[in-house]
């Protein structure tokens, strides 16, 4: 069953996403219309594959294979990097903004970390439950959501 394959993601200047077959190799789908082709941002829960776009965010069913969402929005720019969580996902992007992605309602609930801090983020890392690091700061999840 393909849910069960390894799978490698691929973008492309023609704004396409393709999965790979890590096993068999040959492509298992195409999506179109999807600008991720500068990204490397990719990052997944047990539901979904998230992949960073430029203003975009989509998200594959990994049982499926199919296109669950495509976000499209210009506060991301370009996501970054990620950090999943249970209910939430956060998207850092080029912009220096954090914007998360509530899987509940599937809106992005805020978009502005500090209007002062424009550096990308290009990594996030969690420290504990509710602390990460972003960008050689230490940020409180509670602060931001």
């Amino acid at each position: 069953q393909l849910k069960d394959e390894e799978i490698l993601v691929s973008g492309s200047d023609d704004e396409t996403i393709r999965l790979w077959s890590r096993i068999t190799y040959p492509c298992i789908t195409t999506i179109n219309q999807v600008n991720c082709y500068e990204s490397k941002s990719i990052a997944e829960d047990n539901i979904h594959l998230f992949i960073g776009g430029y203003e975009s965010l989509t998200l594959i069913n990994k049982a499926t294979l199919l296109t669950d969402m495509i976000i499209k929005d210009k506060e991301f720019s370009m996501i970054l990097s990620f950090i999943i969580l249970s209910d939430v996902a956060l998207c850092g992007c080029q912009n220096g903004k954090i914007l998360i992605y509530n899987k509940s309602t599937n809106q992005i609930e805020k978009n502005q970390l500090d209007p002062n801090y424009i550096e990308p983020i290009t990594d996030m890392l969690m420290i504990n439950d509710d602390t990460f690091i972003c960008s050689s700061r230490v940020l409180s999840i509670n602060k931001i959501t």
